[in-house]
């Protein structure tokens, strides 16, 4: 697991202290300026839980899978093969959806 996630969307601290990621609904400006124009949102806003919230903290370019997943261990209440699945499962969601992507760490 020595990949670096790498955050490509803005976010926001919600009212709760939980994170809303902030992303894009077109990349094209255009399109983005024609939803502004009609009254419409131009960022889809995605809520996260508190533990989503507390990994996409620690996911700042500079941490591995390995160091996030290590201090996810050291949370309370769930076991660390649960933990460990959960966080691999968010991570590849928030890859698929194009919120982070990976890079090879470099020693």
């Amino acid at each position: 697991m020595d990949y670096v996630p790498i955050p490509l969307i803005a976010s926001k601290e919600g009212g709760d202290g939980n994170v809303i990621l902030l992303k894009p609904r077109f990349k094209a400006f255009w399109l983005r300026r024609l939803l502004i124009k009609t009254g419409r949102h131009d960022t889809l806003k995605i809520h996260l839980d508190g533990n989503g919230s507390r990994v996409w903290r620690l996911i700042d370019g500079s941490r591995t899978i390995e160091a996030i997943g290590l201090f996810m261990q050291n949370q309370p209440n769930e076991s660390d093969e649960v933990k460990l699945s959960r966080l691999i499962y968010f991570v590849r969601t928030l890859m698929q959806n194009q919120f982070i992507r990976l890079q090879m760490f470099d020693y």
